[in-house]
């Protein structure tokens, strides 16, 4: 029997009923076995043949009889054995007297069996019910026992676990509640309380606005200060597990379009990749794009995405090959921009939309009437699955950058991303920058005419049938409508002799190049002596990019067309979509929160700077802002960079003294200065460094 003694404690008792529950079973098993033995030999009394066989043992006729008489035990008795049937007619007749009044001494004798038997199955039913009760009763205590402790367990540990997040909770408000502490400045928290306890400098460590008020109650609390210790110290691991762990994830997916090597390329200290998003369902589109990780530090660097204009044209071949990415063609070989951007930024350039270079469609018919809608969707889709591959920058600052026809590119992209986020945000989006680019069709085309007169490229007599008879924007419209007038025809071939078709319209001080790829316009490019710029340099980026072991690094193919080209040759864009202006996209950028900078290359006559400027200037004054920064030159080094102004903290506009339609491929350096400037969110330098 299990004695309530047998545990001192809920624990015991259960331990106790699990070490003997086995014994409780086979007692449990015995009783029934007892029980059913006394039901068979209760009911042996009732039965004739049993009767049977006491009379014939009693008459000694047949002392084998019982062995063979039916029973359970016995299954083959009373029909294999033809001489004991025999034996038992032949004693019939004479055993009928006897058997008579042995049945009736057999049911008195057996009634008082059965009341026997009846009386001792009912005390061993009470027994065994006593007993089962009682093993119920004491499993249900040790249940509730069990339930008790667990239960009680549960609860401390609920309030200790209480008590550690509300001891947490005063811990990150008095640690991290005086500005924020970002995870490098986790360490520097733990060095200063470790110097505190250690009686070293007190500030030496100890990271700008440490609420060092609190130290001494924390010197005088133990318990707490460990706590501090602890806290940061968990703060910063999780924080790195965080970033190995996004790294890990990352590199899984990634690694595949990592760039080892490019053919001829110098040594460098960052990774670059290079490779294809998928961009509609049915997997017929896929955007091609170049990645440069910043040379410095890359997971504390802000994200860039550069495109370019067109539109048509490739921001893998003039933007990171020609203008502000890592590096430039040189014969067979690369040699690096010493002024490239991804000393500031991680900088992604996307070839967009499919059929630009390397970008394809497997279904030819796309290319018939792509326009902004479509290209700004593709591109949004683009990002979604870019940030799939590339996890660790989904949260990035990131900014768009681009020019020319990216005045229509990044604005529009910009406002879905916008919409997009109202739905939940995904796209960390701190700034737009366009360089050069086209907002208002009639605004930006009709200043043509001024650069030209003012830079005396025309004469007075045709810029005044260029500004009265036909300007720019008027021709540019009939001629793409297929409606070109007789008028319009006659001013454009006067303007077109008197600018000559060896001066180009993208950089009018420099000399040409012939058969360059700056003409994105079908202009000769020029070349001026003395300067130490290659303006042939596209010619090489083609050279180089149409090179098979070239394209196996970058991962790249073609598709539908032989050779890759600066701007495509296939894609029939809406050209239409350039008279629809984009300013009015800008100004509800700036509403959402979104900085602006516009910038011009002052060399540039296709999209001029007086154009540019205009537009700012009255999109300030309908939006109310007031100028933060008045007119004024900036520096880069000891020379005038440019001109600037700045409108509230939202919209900016900046000149870049010398530089062309592509500012960072003719002024590399100046532009460099503004884009670190633009990132940083303040004023161009005011004075000479």
């Amino acid at each position: 029997m299990i004695k309530i003694e047998d545990g001192v404690s809920f624990a015991d008792r259960a331990e106790t009923y699990y070490r003997k529950k086995p014994e409780i079973e086979k007692r449990i098993e015995e009783f029934r076995r007892l029980y059913r033995s006394l039901a068979e030999y209760c009911s042996h009394f009732f039965d004739r043949s049993s009767i049977s066989s006491l009379s014939a043992r009693f008459e000694g006729s047949n002392v084998d009889y019982k062995k063979l008489s039916t029973s359970d035990s016995n299954p083959e008795s009373g029909i294999e054995d033809p001489e004991l049937e025999s034996h038992m007619k032949r004693e019939s007749a004479n055993g009928v007297s006897m058997s008579s009044n042995l049945i009736a001494k057999g049911r008195t004798s057996s009634f008082d069996r059965r009341i026997s038997c009846v009386d001792r199955l009912s005390d061993l039913i009470e027994e065994n019910w006593i007993h089962t009760n009682e093993l119920v009763r004491r499993l249900e205590n040790k249940r509730e026992a069990n339930k008790e402790l667990r239960d009680s367990r549960v609860e401390k540990l609920v309030r200790e676990n209480k008590m550690l997040q509300e001891e947490h909770s005063k811990l990150h408000i008095l640690l991290l509640g005086w500005g924020g502490v970002g995870d490098s400045q986790s360490a520097e928290c733990k060095h200063c309380l470790q110097d505190w306890v250690r009686g070293k400098e007190k500030k030496r460590h100890c990271p700008k606005r440490f609420p060092l008020y609190i130290l001494p109650s924390l010197l005088t609390n133990s318990s707490l200060l460990d706590s501090a210790l602890n806290t940061l110290s968990l703060s910063l691991s999780l924080s790195l597990c965080r970033k190995l762990e996004a790294e890990a994830e990352g590199h899984s997916h990634f690694n595949s379009d990592k760039i080892e090597k490019l053919p001829g390329q110098p040594q460098i200290s960052f990774l670059h990749y290079a490779g294809y998003i998928t961009v509609d369902s049915l997997k017929q589109r896929a955007l091609f794009y170049y990645f440069a990780e910043s040379e410095i530090d890359p997971a504390s660097k802000p994200l860039v995405l550069w495109l370019n204009g067109g539109p048509g044209c490739s921001s893998v071949g003039v933007g990171a090959f020609s203008e502000n990415g890592p590096f430039r063609p040189s014969g067979h070989v690369l040699v690096r921009n010493e002024y490239s951007w991804n000393k500031e930024a991680n900088m992604l350039y996307l070839e967009s939309p499919a059929g630009v270079g390397f970008s394809y469609s497997s279904d030819p018919s796309f290319y018939e009437g792509v326009d902004d809608k479509m290209t700004a969707r593709d591109n949004l889709v683009f990002l979604q699955n870019w940030f799939a591959k590339f996890p660790q920058y989904k949260d990035r600052d990131l900014y768009i950058t681009g020019e020319s026809y990216a005045g229509h590119y990044v604005p529009q992209l910009a406002q879905l991303m916008v919409e997009f986020n109202k739905k939940g945000k995904f796209f960390n989006l701190k700034g737009i920058a366009l360089g050069n680019p086209v907002l208002e069709f009639s605004t930006d085309f009709n200043s043509r005419a001024e650069f030209f007169w003012s830079h005396g490229l025309i004469s007075d007599t045709t810029y005044k049938i260029f500004t009265r008879a036909c300007n720019y924007s008027r021709y540019v419209s009939e001629y793409y409508s297929g409606s070109l007038s007789p008028i319009c025809e006659r001013v454009m071939s006067q303007v077109t002799k008197e600018t000559s078709r060896f001066v180009d319209k993208y950089d009018v001080t420099l000399d040409v190049c012939l058969s360059s790829v700056l003409s994105q316009s079908k202009v000769l490019i020029p070349h001026q002596v003395g300067e130490q710029i290659d303006v042939c340099v596209e010619d090489e980026t083609v050279n180089y990019l149409n090179r098979k072991d070239v394209q196996d690094a970058l991962h790249a193919r073609l598709t539908g067309v032989t050779k890759w080209a600066v701007c495509s040759s296939v894609l029939e864009y809406e050209l239409l979509n350039l008279q629809i202006p984009t300013i009015a996209v800008v100004g509800s950028l700036i509403k959402s929160g979104v900085p602006v900078m516009i910038y011009s290359g002052d060399q540039d006559s296709v999209i001029p700077l007086t154009g540019s400027r205009s537009l700012v200037q009255r999109l300030a004054s309908e939006l109310g802002l007031k100028t933060s920064v008045p007119y004024r030159v900036w520096f880069e080094g000891k020379q005038v960079g440019g001109w600037t102004q700045v409108y509230g903290e939202m919209l900016s506009f900046a000149t870049i003294r010398g530089a062309s339609h592509e500012a960072p491929f003719s002024q590399p350096e100046r532009s460099l200065v503004l884009f670190r400037a633009f990132l940083a969110g303040r004023p161009l330098p005011e004075t000479f460094e």
